[in-house]
């Protein structure tokens, strides 16, 4: 205390004694002219709507099916990257280029059911023609249309195969015109986005399956969050979350509980509660530790106090009630949730009493100096 606050006191202190000496061990009694030099102010209580609400830690995650990991069904090794993690990047842009055996065998073989399929459909139109000139039999000619379309179908079942690996139209006629096999697969962004990781390096070797890359959306993300079993059992989906990066108040906001992941960690022992932002989405990319308050449960309408009501007395929260111009009791009261600088009153008050918010210590001072 200051000074001159010790000097105020001394001098109003004796005034407020003296009248709360006459009052009962709860109440105190004091002039209008002292409470204005003791800067007592009430204001009446109202209501408010509160909600259960659980302090929440965790950290910030890619939203399921927000980014993809490529990868291929055959070996081989990488020629060149053309992007690099953090670029963005579009539908169908080559991310990579890599070359692969197997590819070039399918290549190969491409070629020789091409020219296998022209040579079969070659032999049936000869085949067709001499039949209408009676120098072959009919069964000849089914023979050789049989023949070709085993031919097309050999052909066909190859190009479809090069087309799942990612070849394009271009890239086939490409690999007809060159009249070889190389054996080079362009790796290609399947969405438009940001290359998020890339997994390989140049001239290093993958086996198939292997991840190659991740492309997403580095925007779209939620929250993790970290529960015990008992608080986790509490929450529902749609429940309101409130919170903000660690260490950065600034950046936060708020999200919406979609599910909780029914199994507890082994190592942590908690339960994963994953929760959707909603609104304008803060700058906060995945990996950031998080904190904030998870509200649940039914909303219900209490009476409220402003924090600086409420002071401790004997070991309890007491609010001083306003009972008549100059009289003041203080009245014991069962406290709910504090939100935003005002307490939820379970029990004690009525909507309407007027309680005192500025003054509150001297009149605790006062009326504990009149017990002793």
């Amino acid at each position: 205390m200051t000074r001159s606050r010790r000097l105020f006191a001394a001098a109003v202190l004796p005034a407020l004694l003296v009248a709360a000496s006459h009052a009962a061990a709860s109440h105190v009694t004091v002039d209008e002219r002292s409470q204005r030099r003791v800067g007592v102010r009430t204001e009446p209580v109202s209501r408010m709507t509160f909600a259960s609400r659980l302090p929440v830690t965790g950290d910030v995650v890619r939203s399921p099916g927000t980014s993809a990991t490529l990868r291929t069904i055959v070996g081989g090794h990488v020629v060149a990257l053309h992007v690099l993690p953090g670029e963005r990047v579009t539908e169908g842009q080559p991310l990579m280029r890599v070359h692969s055996h197997e590819v070039q065998q399918l290549e190969a073989r491409l070629l020789t059911a091409r020219e296998a399929w022209q040579m079969a459909d070659s032999r049936l139109r000869a085949g067709e023609e001499l039949l209408a000139l009676e120098g072959i039999p009919a069964i000849e000619v089914e023979r050789r249309r049989h023949a070709a379309l085993r031919a097309r179908l050999e052909f066909e079942t190859v190009r479809h195969e090069l087309e799942d690996l990612g070849y394009t139209e271009h890239e086939i006629e490409a690999a007809f015109a060159r009249g070889r096999p190389e054996g080079f697969l362009e790796i290609r962004s399947p969405v438009d986005g940001v290359a998020l990781a890339l997994h390989v390096a140049e001239n290093e070797w993958f086996q198939a399956f292997d991840p190659l890359a991740e492309v997403g959306d580095p925007s779209d993300v939620e929250l993790r969050l970290a529960l015990t079993p008992s608080d986790a059992a509490l929450v529902a989906p749609g429940n309101r979350v409130t919170f903000s990066a660690v260490g950065h108040p600034e950046l936060g906001g708020e999200a919406r509980v979609v599910t909780r992941i029914p199994e507890v960690d082994p190592e942590t022992r908690t339960v994963a509660v994953r929760a959707r932002i909603v609104g304008t989405r803060p700058a906060l990319p995945p990996g950031v530790f998080v904190q904030g308050e998870l509200t649940w449960g039914t909303p219900r309408s209490s009476c409220a106090v402003p924090e600086s009501a409420v002071i401790r007395i004997a070991g309890r929260d007491h609010v001083f009630v306003r009972r008549g111009p100059d009289r003041f009791e203080a009245v014991p009261v069962r406290l709910g949730e504090l939100v935003d600088g005002t307490y939820e009153v379970l029990e004690g008050l009525a909507e309407g009493d007027r309680v005192v918010v500025s003054g509150v210590f001297l009149l605790k001072s006062a009326l504990l100096a009149a017990g002793d």
